[in-house]
């Protein structure tokens, strides 16, 4: 019943998002419009999309289950007796398109220093660290067997830049930032827990670079986690937030006197909304 329960409460909430979400054309910002174009309708297709999602094709074919505490949130259905890789790589790592908005986005974003909280079996990880290869990148990764995965896959990618680093996020955080350079791009997906995801925005926010960005995975995967997004796109340190409901993305844009949120939607996804009425 629980896990009816959870589903049932997404659904809604992916239903209130539908029925709110704008697309392309009615997006009147620049610095918006432009992220639009290059990341959420853009339909291009990478090398590094194919390899990687190879490698997914792998681990949905292994039966082989991790043992330890996962932590974090976000396994709530996982089988009895610990994930398999299948279980993980098909319902827990990001599907191909949010990791094709991430690469995208860092693609756009041009970053040279990243951090990531959740690693997981390292799909989120070559996406990003993919489309920016000579950035300083830092992964942290709870639960140890996945870090061990997540650090493998990325050394066979040939993805030298990375680091992945086994830590609770609360504790590590303090022990890392001061030793990263002003980071570009953050990305948090490891623990779906709304309180603790706005912990873990407070900690970095002071390490994140004038022109960076945030970005949350799973902003509705629970009720706390829909209200966490909504206490953050409302924070005074962002002047500009976006939902794609999959993700949340947080610039703090200083240069800018008023504050914007966007609900946006692929447009073919409302294909009746054009013009003004988009």
């Amino acid at each position: 019943m629980n896990k009816l329960n959870a589903w049932a409460g997404l659904l809604a909430r992916y239903l209130r998002y539908y029925f709110r979400a704008g697309t392309k054309y009615g997006v009147h910002s620049p610095f918006v419009a432009d992220w639009v174009a290059n990341v959420l309708e853009d339909t291009r297709d990478y090398y590094a999309f194919f390899s990687i999602e190879g490698l997914r094709q792998t681990l949905s074919r292994s039966g082989r289950r991790l043992a330890g505490n996962p932590g974090g949130a976000g396994y709530f259905s996982a089988p009895a007796g610990g994930p398999s890789l299948s279980y993980l790589a098909n319902r827990v790592a990001v599907p191909p398109y949010v990791g094709q908005w991430l690469f995208k986005t860092a693609l756009w974003a041009k970053p040279k220093s990243m951090l990531e909280l959740g690693s997981s079996l390292g799909i989120s990880t070559l996406y990003l660290g993919a489309a920016a290869p000579r950035a300083q990148f830092l992964s942290v990764e709870g639960w140890r067997e996945a870090a061990e995965l997540a650090a493998a896959h990325c050394h066979e990618a040939g993805l030298a830049n990375i680091r992945i680093v086994h830590g609770n996020f609360g504790e590590a955080l303090p022990q890392l930032l001061p030793h990263l350079a002003p980071l570009d791009l953050i990305y948090i997906d490891g623990d779906h827990n709304g309180f603790r995801t706005l912990e873990y925005v407070e900690q970095c926010l002071p390490h994140l670079a004038p022109d960076g960005v945030i970005v949350l995975g799973d902003i509705y995967w629970s009720a706390d986690m829909a209200e966490a997004w909504k206490t953050l796109r409302q924070h005074p340190a962002f002047r500009v937030s976006i939902d794609v409901f999959h993700l949340g993305l947080l610039f703090p844009r200083a240069e800018q006197k008023e504050k914007e949120h966007f609900t946006l939607i692929r447009a073919r996804r409302k294909f009746w909304r054009v013009g003004i009425w988009g």
